[in-house]
Protein backbone atom coordinates (compact mmCIF):
# COMPACT_ATOMS: atom_id res chain seq x y z
CA UNK A 1 0.00 0.00 0.00
CA UNK A 2 1.22 3.20 -1.11
CA UNK A 3 1.45 6.34 2.26
CA UNK A 4 0.43 8.73 -0.28
CA UNK A 5 -2.65 9.64 -2.53
CA UNK A 6 -4.50 12.02 -4.03
CA UNK A 7 -8.20 13.24 -2.54
CA UNK A 8 -9.73 15.42 -4.95
CA UNK A 9 -7.18 18.73 -4.94
CA UNK A 10 -5.71 17.42 -2.13
CA UNK A 11 -2.13 15.87 -2.31
CA UNK A 12 -1.93 13.42 1.34
CA UNK A 13 1.05 11.91 2.77
CA UNK A 14 0.19 9.33 5.85
CA UNK A 15 2.37 9.61 8.57
CA UNK A 16 4.13 12.36 7.72
CA UNK A 17 5.67 13.26 10.80
CA UNK A 18 7.68 9.30 10.70
CA UNK A 19 8.95 9.95 7.61
CA UNK A 20 12.86 10.75 6.94
CA UNK A 21 13.29 13.98 6.96
CA UNK A 22 15.52 15.31 3.15
CA UNK A 23 17.08 18.09 1.92
CA UNK A 24 18.75 19.49 -1.21
CA UNK A 25 19.83 22.27 -3.72
CA UNK A 26 17.26 23.05 -6.63
CA UNK A 27 20.07 24.52 -8.92
CA UNK A 28 18.42 27.04 -11.36
CA UNK A 29 19.16 29.30 -14.47
CA UNK A 30 21.79 31.27 -15.22
CA UNK A 31 20.37 35.38 -15.52
CA UNK A 32 21.70 37.32 -18.44
CA UNK A 33 25.54 37.51 -16.64
CA UNK A 34 25.45 33.92 -16.16
CA UNK A 35 25.29 33.76 -12.12
CA UNK A 36 23.38 30.99 -11.19
CA UNK A 37 20.52 31.52 -9.19
CA UNK A 38 20.16 28.08 -6.22
CA UNK A 39 17.85 27.24 -3.02
CA UNK A 40 18.16 24.97 -0.47
CA UNK A 41 15.19 23.01 0.25
CA UNK A 42 13.87 20.74 3.04
CA UNK A 43 10.93 18.54 3.47
CA UNK A 44 10.42 19.76 7.21
CA UNK A 45 8.25 23.12 7.46
CA UNK A 46 7.42 22.76 3.94
CA UNK A 47 9.35 25.48 2.54
CA UNK A 48 13.15 26.64 1.26
CA UNK A 49 15.53 27.16 3.97
CA UNK A 50 17.60 29.18 1.62
CA UNK A 51 18.76 30.60 -1.43
CA UNK A 52 21.33 32.50 -3.19
CA UNK A 53 23.27 33.63 -6.15
CA UNK A 54 26.26 31.77 -7.43
CA UNK A 55 27.55 30.18 -4.71
CA UNK A 56 26.62 29.52 -0.72
CA UNK A 57 28.60 32.49 0.19
CA UNK A 58 26.33 35.02 -1.78
CA UNK A 59 23.26 33.82 -0.06
CA UNK A 60 20.05 35.91 0.21
CA UNK A 61 18.68 34.36 2.97
CA UNK A 62 21.20 32.84 5.43
CA UNK A 63 22.37 29.25 4.72
CA UNK A 64 21.99 26.55 7.12
CA UNK A 65 22.94 23.60 7.06
CA UNK A 66 20.73 20.44 6.81
CA UNK A 67 20.65 19.66 10.55
CA UNK A 68 19.62 23.23 11.43
CA UNK A 69 17.79 24.00 8.62
CA UNK A 70 15.51 21.09 9.74
CA UNK A 71 14.84 22.71 13.03
CA UNK A 72 14.60 26.11 11.60
CA UNK A 73 11.95 26.10 8.78
CA UNK A 74 9.04 24.95 10.13
CA UNK A 75 10.07 27.64 12.78
CA UNK A 76 11.37 30.57 11.06
CA UNK A 77 9.59 29.81 7.47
Amino acid sequence: MESYRLEGQTFVIDDYDRKPAFSSFLPGLAGVKGIPLWTFYTNRGQGMNSFGIDNKGNAIMEFNSANTAFENTQVKG
